[in-house]
Formats: C-alpha cells, structure tokens, sequence
C-alpha cells in the first residue's frame, strides 16, 4: 500500500508540474499575439502620423542620437502590470531601431546594447519534464548574433564549453509574471515550450529584457529594409 501511494503521490507531482509548464507556454504564446497585434497598430498610427524623430520610451522626450545609442536602464512604472511593461519595452525597442535604421545605424546600436549586457542568469531548460528542478546558474553574453553561456565566468571561453541560441531563432522575449520571480521567457522558433530564463533582481532582468528586444528589433527593421530596397 505504500508502495502504491508512493508511485500515485510521484504521478500526481509529474502530471501537476506538467500542467504548469503547459500553462507558462500557453500564456507566453498569447502575450506573443497580443505584442504582434499592438506592433502593428503602433506601425499603422506611426505612419499615419508621420513624424521625423521618436525616442527609445514611447511616453519619453525626442532624444539625440547618441542618447539613443547608448544603453541605459529602463524605467518602469510601479502601477504597470507586467503585459504594460512587455508593450512598452516592444515598442520602445522598435521605435529605437526604426529611427537608427532610418539614419543606417542600426546594427551600430545593437553592437552597443550587445556589448553592455552580460552576467549570470538562472536557466531552466524547455526539454525537461521538471524545469525548476532541473536549473542551473550560467554565465551568458553576447557574441556576434548567438545569445552565449558557459558554466560560469572564469570557465575557459572555448567552443566546447560554450553553448548559445541563433537570436534568429528566438521570436520573442516576455517577462514571466509575477515581476517579484525577476524571470523571462525566450519564445524560440521551432519550440512548444519557452526557455525560461531567471536573473538576480528587477534591474537585471529588466536591462536583459531590454537588450534582447532591442536586437531582435534591429534585426527586424533592417530586414524590412533590405527586402524593400
């Protein structure tokens, strides 16, 4: 009998984590249709207005070049709910990376924001039946256009300790609620379940979210570019 219970309390465990994984994918797949949907009502009233300068921050002053270009931390309303923090910092990203591919700077920001941003984040893998256990802290970075780790920073940075993700491959990065779980989602192509990635605090989270939707939107507007011209 209690070998019994053992194996049903060990199926119920499995069954309930299953669920929450299923639900964290389904809610990050939704989130990606809404941002996909505000993105392009933002684009449909952008052209329609039709003004020459935007700044990083939708609600923000016009800001120079230079400040654009410069990757700073960013700011966050305490009243924002997390989708109003994922909005904003999708549509700030694009409108950075509209303005600097306008003046054929784009990829000159992403370099920037790339080089800036690296540290050790929590991972929980989407292959793993019980992700949160399964967890590992691991040094990541930037390099040419792969999202890189390695065990830790002081690891020898050779190929074979060094795994990464094409950022081609991801198609959209969320904060995971509650923002108090300082988590993000790495929505990747090809993928039911989101990498799950956990950083230290709600600056640090922040400042990984920002980069990674600023690079994937310099990649998108100058690939909207170079198929238009």
């Amino acid at each position: 009998n209690t070998s019994l219970f053992s194996i049903s309390n060990s199926i119920t465990n499995r069954l309930a984590a299953e669920l929450a994984a299923a639900e964290v994918a389904e809610a990050v797949a939704a989130e990606v249709r809404r941002l996909r949907r505000l993105q392009e009502e933002a684009e449909q009233a952008e052209a329609a207005a039709r003004k020459p300068e935007v700044s990083f921050a939708a609600n923000a002053r016009v800001e120079t070049e230079e400040e654009i270009l410069t990757p700073r931390a960013a700011e966050i309303n305490a009243r924002m709910s997390v989708p109003e923090i994922n909005t904003e910092l999708e549509r700030g990203a694009h409108l950075a990376a509209r303005q600097m591919a306008e003046k054929g700077r784009a990829n000159e920001l992403a370099a920037r924001v790339m080089s800036s941003t690296r540290g050790s984040l929590k991972k929980y893998s989407p292959k793993s039946m019980f992700p949160k256990s399964t967890a590992h802290s691991r040094y990541f970075w930037f390099e040419g256009e792969r999202l890189c780790w390695r065990k830790d920073e002081n690891a020898a940075a050779s190929a074979k300790n060094t795994k990464f993700l094409p950022i081609r491959g991801i198609t959209a990065v969320l904060i995971v609620e509650p923002l108090s779980k300082h988590e993000f989602a790495l929505q990747l192509m090809g993928l039911d379940k989101p990498y799950i990635l956990k950083a230290s605090s709600q600056q640090d989270m922040l400042a990984w979210v920002q980069a990674l939707k600023t690079v994937l939107a310099v990649q998108q507007e100058t690939g909207h570019r170079n198929r238009g011209s």
